[in-house]
């Protein structure tokens, strides 16, 4: 039997036909409407079409042989609604917006409206340059990374582009490539016209990771350069004497590299050499080649290079490996960030010896050689 009871009114009862009398359920009990609309669940006849409006108070079940109790596990702590607000009191009252947000009610949805440079649902974040929300907003082009700094923002640019917003496509640019196999011996041959004094020139490891195993790198360091590398027992440095020349004036060639443990270090033909006492004598690597830096520098073991770990700021040209040059190019780099082009020429630097003046049309790129 079941009965109705409504304010003062008289009850209703009704008797189930059949001779079941039992009500078995296995979901939550549903409160104002249920959490997806499904004509299909709701009883046969039912025309349903929005959940209950209005307010509800006090409402406790109870089963024959228990006693009453308020909804919800803990009792009277439900486990999800939506569209639920206060009735007996303003939602304002018992919410407060920080930073100078104002508290908005608007039926059953209550949120702060926040101040100039704050956002989140109290007003407690701070609205970063790179944010959509932010006034004025960012101008990285299509592609780009846009990167917050403590005062503005800077562009990671892919590969192909350049420019303070990568609005520029880039001729020359090196990045993450695949390179020969080092693991015997490893030599390594670059030019590179620095305009900072610190920066990682060339990176491989075994693992992309502060742990990284076994690694070798080649970084300057306060204006000087510096090998490094480790082969799984310890790290092994050389360190030119002289110093780089850092306002982008002169090309330095250095060669750089190990044949087993042994290692060597050149600057511009003043070489430095070191025969380690090590047990090891291969470079186990499983990187791509690196060259300017390294996609995310928190992955570069700390142990490879001397200060805190940046990229090559300034013109990298003709790097070889193992007496194979690496194209420094769109075709033949893997990948890239921030990097344009130093020769200005579509041609390339070689081309332009010998007074050659580089020429170039719509259709193809070609340079026209001059004599002495």
């Amino acid at each position: 039997m079941g009965w109705l009871k409504v304010d003062d009114h008289k009850n209703k009862s009704i008797i189930s036909p059949g001779r079941l009398v039992g009500l078995k359920v296995v979901s939550q009990f549903y409160v104002g409407g249920y959490s997806e609309y499904t004509p299909d669940l709701l009883p046969t006849g039912g025309d349903f079409k929005n959940g209950y409006q209005g307010c509800i108070f006090t409402m406790q079940v109870r089963t024959k042989k228990g006693h009453f109790r308020r909804l919800g596990n803990p009792e009277g702590h439900p486990n999800a609604g939506h569209s639920v607000g206060q009735c007996d009191a303003s939602p304002c009252s018992l919410m407060k917006c920080a930073n100078g947000g104002t508290c908005i009610e608007g039926g059953s949805a209550v949120y702060c409206d926040c101040a100039t440079g704050w956002k989140g649902e109290f007003c407690t974040e701070t609205i970063s340059p790179c944010d959509p929300e932010h006034d004025p907003p960012q101008h990285g082009s299509k592609g780009a990374t846009c990167v917050a700094l403590p005062h503005g923002y800077t562009c990671y640019c892919p590969l192909g582009t350049t420019g303070i917003y990568c609005e520029q496509e880039a001729m020359n640019y090196p990045g993450c490539l695949l390179l020969p196999s080092v693991f015997e011996k490893t030599h390594i041959q670059l030019q590179f016209q620095p305009l900072s004094a610190d920066g990682i020139l060339f990176y491989v490891a075994q693992h992309l990771k502060a742990q990284s195993g076994d690694f070798l790198c080649i970084s300057l360091v306060n204006g000087s350069v510096q090998l490094r590398y480790n082969l799984g027992d310890r790290t092994i440095i050389l360190e030119t004497l002289q110093k780089v020349t850092t306002n982008g004036s002169t090309w330095h060639v250095t060669k750089a590299g190990r044949v087993g443990a042994e290692g060597y270090l050149d600057l511009d033909g003043i070489n430095v050499t070191e025969k380690a006492n090590a047990k090891m004598s291969s470079l186990d690597t499983n990187t791509d080649f690196y060259i300017g830096g390294v996609s995310s520098l928190n992955l570069v073991n700390p142990m490879s290079i001397a200060t805190e770990p940046t990229g090559f700021h300034g013109c990298v040209r003709e790097v070889i490996i193992n007496n194979q040059e690496l194209q420094l190019t769109e075709s033949g780099a893997k990948g890239s960030s921030n990097v344009g082009d130093c020769d200005g020429t579509p041609c390339g630097y070689k081309v332009r010896r010998n007074r050659g003046e580089c020429m170039s049309t719509s259709l193809k790129i070609g340079h026209k050689a001059g004599s002495e």
